[in-house]
């Protein structure tokens, strides 16, 4: 989606989008913000003006109702889905009122705005989208409301980030459907790992960013995407208290969104949820591999905006789309390009349905790929063979 496309989304959400040429901007002033232990970590600069703030979906414990941080800048696109099966949209900020503080820890990590009061957050600009999916942290029943209400707004076309800062591996089986469909729906999931030794569900789930601590603390393992700062954070309190002490992935994944968005608002020619993930991972400190337990390394914004836009790879699929079942169709009777990116840590096949004809012979560096044809129809499967990520463009020829 170019920058025009974004604008008129931007436009629906109540943002300005501005067509000037960038200008720098302060460093905030909240009083907050000093201290923080991330900024400085993932090399963070402010929002300039040539920078189209995406939405950042907080699926959490909601809001706390009295954040002064947060006043005014919530609406009815926010919701709550606790205990539900049907959202009740945030006509007040007691619709969504955080019991626990989590929640509202994690949107300030994510998204709290430039504004003099609190902190400031990794994407101060972004509207943050509050989706209260527990009450008491227990009870996530509602998680088939909270994917099914943002899955509708992927579907519009709004390029959307999707922060989920909890861990229910016993929900992974049932909720699994609902994730992939938001993931089909073109939403960018990025989920913490766990504090645990291995990263657990919704993290686990291919397609979706799997985020650890840089001090390599909690879950790791081959699923894991990329770190971030995950202690020694201050953050607000249910009693309106400031203090530093919170530790987990919990707060490391919100920075990877924030960053996320960042990235996203950035580049005129990203279209794809894909590309933004191939940015944090290229730009990370692994510079482009992964290690065995750690991905790709930790987040890194400066060297993510150094990233040149000619370099993002251009991206023609949609997860998921692992199998036959979920493979994604192209016309190619003649001839045709397929573009797609594959990577170990969670999107390590990628299927193709070409339609009624014979199967084409590819080859390709870094990737196995292989055709077989059902009842007339080619499928070609391209599958990781590195620890790097591969974006690749296959050529299929008459």
């Amino acid at each position: 989606m170019g920058r025009h496309g974004m604008a008129a989304i931007a436009a629906l959400f109540g943002l300005v989008a501005s067509a000037t040429a960038a200008t720098a901007a302060p460093m905030p002033t909240d009083p907050d913000f000093p201290g923080n232990g991330w900024s400085t970590a993932i090399h963070w600069t402010p929002p300039d003006s040539d920078f189209t703030p995406m939405p950042i979906a907080i699926v959490d414990t909601g809001m706390l109702a009295g954040s002064e941080d947060f006043a005014a800048y919530l609406d009815d696109t926010s919701v709550d889905c606790a205990g539900r099966s049907t959202r009740v949209p945030a006509t007040t900020p007691a619709v969504i009122a955080d019991q626990l503080g989590h929640g509202t820890q994690v949107a300030t990590l994510a998204a709290a705005p430039a504004n003099g009061l609190g902190s400031v957050g990794v994407s101060p600009n972004s509207p943050p989208i509050i989706v209260r999916v527990t009450r008491d942290g227990s009870d996530y029943s509602g998680i088939p409301c909270a994917f099914r209400y943002l899955e509708g707004i992927a579907r519009q076309g709004q390029p959307l980030v999707v922060n989920l800062s909890f861990s229910v591996e016993s929900r992974g089986t049932a909720d699994r459907p609902w994730l992939a469909r938001l993931v089909k729906a073109g939403a960018l999931v990025v989920a913490a790992a766990g504090n645990g030794a291995t990263v657990t569900w919704p993290a686990s789930d291919r397609h979706v960013l799997a985020i650890g601590r840089v001090d390599r603390v909690g879950a790791h393992g081959p699923a894991l995407d990329v770190t971030a700062p995950g202690a020694n954070l201050k953050l607000p309190h249910l009693n309106g208290v400031w203090r530093t002490g919170d530790t987990g992935t919990s707060y490391a994944a919100p920075i990877v969104a924030g960053l996320a968005a960042r990235i996203w608002g950035r580049y005129e020619n990203i279209d794809n949820p894909q590309q933004v993930a191939w940015v944090l991972r290229q730009s990370a400190s692994g510079r482009g591999k992964a290690s065995a337990s750690w991905g790709f390394g930790q987040v890194d914004m400066a060297a993510a905006f150094r990233t040149a836009a000619s370099a993002i790879p251009r991206i023609e699929e949609s997860e998921p789309n692992d199998d036959r079942g979920t493979a994604q169709r192209i016309s190619c009777r003649r001839t045709c390009a397929l573009r797609g990116l594959v990577v170990k840590t969670d999107d390590p096949v990628d299927v193709w349905k070409l339609g009624r004809r014979r199967c084409p012979r590819l080859r390709a560096s870094g990737l196995a790929i292989s055709c077989k044809r059902v009842r007339g129809v080619a499928y070609v499967r391209v599958r990781a063979t590195a620890s790097t990520q591969r974006a690749y463009t296959l050529r299929v020829r008459r």
